[in-house]
């Protein structure tokens, strides 16, 4: 029984670790795309050759 729950105790850490390391991965993910979001504008137009109204 002692190998059981050593077994159980060892178990359940590992799965709370995998859960905090997947929703550090959603996060960073999450921080990726909002900083997609915000450069793809800066992207499209910091190469210009000329102005016009538009910028």
């Amino acid at each position: 029984m002692l190998l059981s729950a050593s077994y159980e105790a060892e178990r359940n850490k590992l799965t709370e670790e995998v859960k905090a390391y997947e929703q550090g991965i959603r996060d960073y993910n999450e921080h990726i795309r909002s900083a997609d979001w915000f450069i793809k504008p800066i992207n499209k137009y910091a190469d210009f050759e000329e102005l016009t109204n538009l910028l």
